[in-house]
């Protein structure tokens, strides 16, 4: 969602630390899961307001890929699933912050249920928006040449 590991790393430091602090302080935790990506998506939304950087599609550079294959002995394979991860960070980046949580929650077979919880939009609006991020994401991708499955 952040769209940089230390960042993530991060996020997933902080809020497994406001867990240890909650659990310290005797607070119960139903739903820990649901729980852990709520603390989640609202310390990368204010990681994302700290920021407020965009990566342009523009700037996946061809030639910055073609300078990796020749400084590193990579396969084609692993050097076009780079370019797919890129043009996806990219397309992901351009998205509004809580339609890149439902694409990553979605990706972690949650419910519908926990996305709302998650997110804090109304459980019937969940899936009119995951529909259009999912929508808007395979757009992107027919744009460049990929096919979303």
């Amino acid at each position: 969602m952040v769209g940089d590991g230390d960042n993530a790393d991060d996020i997933v430091q902080d809020t497994f630390l406001v867990l240890y602090e909650a659990l310290d302080k005797g607070t119960s935790i139903e739903y820990p899961g649901t729980w852990l990506y709520k603390v989640t998506y609202h310390k990368s939304l204010d990681c994302l307001q700290r920021k407020k950087r965009l990566i342009p599609l523009e700037t996946i550079n061809r030639s910055t890929i073609e300078r990796q294959e020749a400084s590193s002995e990579r396969d084609t394979t692993s050097l076009e699933k780079m370019e797919q991860e890129a043009l996806i960070n990219a397309i992901l980046s351009r998205m509004k912050p809580r339609e890149r949580a439902l694409l990553a929650l979605y990706s972690e077979h949650c419910s519908y249920k926990e996305m709302a919880e998650a997110t804090g939009l109304r459980f019937t609006s969940v899936g009119k928006t995951l529909s259009r991020a999912l929508d808007a994401l395979e757009n992107q991708l027919k744009q460049h040449g990929y096919e979303a499955y």
